[in-house]
């Protein structure tokens, strides 16, 4: 999965340089139009003032609500809406290491039913591949290997009974 970022990077980031710059220089040319714009009408302007709020201003219902909000407590995270936060959190390092050290293991087990295959242990290479596709049922290669060694395996047995 590294290797597939990194790989799109490396397509997407020639493509993103000149779009970076464009926008860098847009910025740019923005801060020279509007220092120009306040060299020439004597310096910037004013921001405008914000009237000022009193407490009198309130009903005292709004008070009473406003003081209720700030005593309580929050919920738990787990009771709002922001709990997928909790289950899909990519920034999460462990979660994040674990996801790999599975894509790993799917990888090395993929690996060891392509061998196997390759010795004509195809009982053994569809145990592996089956292992793999617990892990990882959206590794379209292990599928395909996995219907080929089926049939594979099938077929051998059609041999054997007909010998037999």
């Amino acid at each position: 999965m590294q290797e597939q970022l990194l790989a799109l990077w490396r397509r997407i980031e020639p493509r993103l340089r000149p779009v970076v710059f464009f926008v860098f220089l847009a910025m740019l040319i923005a801060e020279i139009v509007l220092w120009q714009n306040d060299a020439a009408s004597g310096g910037p302007s004013d921001p405008p003032r914000r009237p000022e709020v009193k407490v009198e201003d309130f009903a005292s219902s709004d008070i009473e609500a406003l003081k209720s909000l700030v005593d309580s407590s929050p919920p738990p995270i787990e009771e709002t809406d922001f709990r997928w936060l909790i289950v899909t959190d990519m920034f999460d390092v462990r979660a994040v290491e674990s996801a790999v050290a599975q894509e790993r293991q799917a990888n090395d087990l993929f690996a060891r039913a392509q061998e196997l295959t390759r010795q004509q242990k195809f009982r053994e290479a569809l145990e592996s591949c089956k292992r793999a596709l617990e892990i990882r049922p959206d590794n379209t290669r292990a599928r395909q290997l996995k219907e080929r060694l089926e049939k594979q395996i099938e077929q051998d047995q059609k041999r054997y009974d007909r010998i037999f």
